[in-house]
């Protein structure tokens, strides 16, 4: 049995059990602790399998998926893996909700998904060929992923490839058109730009204010100034206009000692102007002292906001994090390893490491191009060995985990018993959506809340 299948057990242990009372065509059972479903062809035979559930109401829902998107063409797969072909239903978000048993031949795999004529030749333990009440038709403007010679075929009348996936195990290829990403994301980030301009703008203007109070304080201080100037000046003029009396004849030797000027000239006058202008220069006027801060000192300029992750904005699979049931607790990494065990590198070694992959093979290829696209790079070849860190992530953070050479994501809550299981590598994103490869397997790992700030540096 592929080990890859993650919960799901053998085609024999899905046979043989009671239907469901709400849906016929669904058989249920449950195996150590966890809850399964068979969805079953007209003739009870197993067609495709649940992984396990935590609970009862969790597998009724799994159930509903499957009723929902098993005859919208565009939701299955074929995926190849040690010369044996596995059809896989998926839901909206990509998340995997259903598997067939192994086919012998990928046209036996292709026939189950075209419809119901038989059962398929080669196939293990009878597997029907085809879904009740499902029958072929063209879904324009869908995506619909083909392969062998349905995909020549599509070529040669015009058909478009939009990625193809190449392992040692074989190739997947996905033919259409690719879906739009959602306008109210787009939306929701014209609106988060038009708030930060807006807020820039308010700064502005209360720089703009302040800047005209230090003028209008200061013409204020100017003005004060000079009204207490202004008496001094007055007084001085005044001053000029004195005229000594003449010397009584009747003392013509005896000068007089009130109405006579002095010797002392002009220095009296002198004093008396000197006096307020010391004090107008050398103490400010109390009049002056505590009007608004003549020296208020300029605000500090706006932090720098530091990118924030559109959680929504996303449409790879990695960055989709699913609602629902809380995931199960993944207690031992290493089992089924995507870039290999990476204790002994640091950063810039695993930036170097999958740089090789990266050069070697197509699959792995496609791979970082599309998720370093979705962290706001221009593909992995913008990347650099500075965007690399090293982490150790807190035990019970829930995100999208990887699983295999084929990248698959399984959403998982990590609460490993060797805490050497939680270091890891972080890559810091450019839109603040940063991803982490765990250093015991060198499988990638998303993590919410998002962006992921539940990572402390090591």
């Amino acid at each position: 049995m592929d080990k890859r299948q993650d919960d799901y057990l053998s085609l024999k242990s899905y046979e043989g059990h009671a239907k469901s009372t709400d849906n016929p065509d669904f058989s249920t059972f449950e195996h150590e602790g966890e809850y399964y479903f068979a969805m079953l062809d007209s003739d009870g035979n197993v067609v495709l399998r649940s992984e396990g559930y935590s609970s009862e109401s969790g597998r009724d829902n799994g159930i509903k998926s499957v009723i929902k998107n098993r005859e919208v063409e565009g939701r299955y797969q074929i995926e190849e893996f040690m010369k044996k072909f596995f059809v896989i239903l998926k839901a909206g978000n990509h998340q995997e909700i259903g598997r067939s048993g192994a086919y012998d031949t990928m046209a036996a795999a292709q026939a189950f998904i075209s419809g119901g004529k038989g059962v398929a030749a080669g196939a293990k333990s009878g597997l029907a060929m085809g879904i009740a009440g499902f029958t072929a038709k063209s879904y324009p403007g869908k995506t619909r992923i083909v392969t062998g010679d349905e995909a020549a075929a599509l070529l040669s009348s015009g058909g478009k490839i939009l990625n193809e996936t190449r392992t040692d195990k074989g190739t997947t290829r996905n033919m259409g058109e690719r879906k739009q990403v959602k306008e109210n994301r787009k939306d929701l980030g014209e609106k988060s730009r038009k708030v930060i301009s807006e807020t820039r703008n308010v700064i502005s203007e209360n720089r703009n204010q302040i800047s005209e109070n230090k003028v209008v304080t200061k013409k204020a201080g100017a003005l004060a100034l000079a009204a207490l100037a202004a008496p001094a000046m007055f007084k001085l003029n005044k001053k000029a206009e004195y005229t000594p009396k003449p010397v009584p004849q009747a003392a013509a030797f005896v000068p007089d000692p009130v109405d006579e000027p002095n010797d002392w000239g002009w220095w009296p006058l002198l004093l008396l102007f000197l006096i307020p202008l010391l004090f107008i220069w050398g103490c400010p006027p109390p009049a002056v002292a505590g009007p608004v801060g003549v020296f208020v000192a300029a605000p500090p300029p706006p932090p720098v906001m530091a990118p924030v992750c559109d959680c929504d904005a996303h449409d790879h699979y990695v960055f989709d994090l699913p609602d629902g049931d809380p995931p199960k607790t993944l207690s031992k990494l290493g089992t089924f390893p995507e870039f290999g065990n990476s204790h002994a590198l640091n950063a810039p070694g695993f930036y170097n490491k999958l740089k090789n992959a990266y050069a070697d093979n197509a699959g792995h290829k496609k791979f970082l191009d599309d998720i370093f696209n979705e962290m706001g790079f221009d593909g992995f070849k913008e990347a650099r060995a500075s965007d690399f860190s090293e982490v150790t992530l807190k035990s019970g953070v829930t995100g999208n985990i990887g699983g295999g050479t084929m990248h698959k994501t399984y959403y998982r809550r990590l609460a490993p018993t060797d805490k050497k299981d939680l270091e890891a590598f972080r890559i810091t994103a450019k839109n603040g959506c940063h991803l982490h490869f765990m250093k015991t397997c060198g499988n990638h790992f998303f993590t919410k809340p998002c962006p992921a700030d539940e990572a402390n540096p090591s």
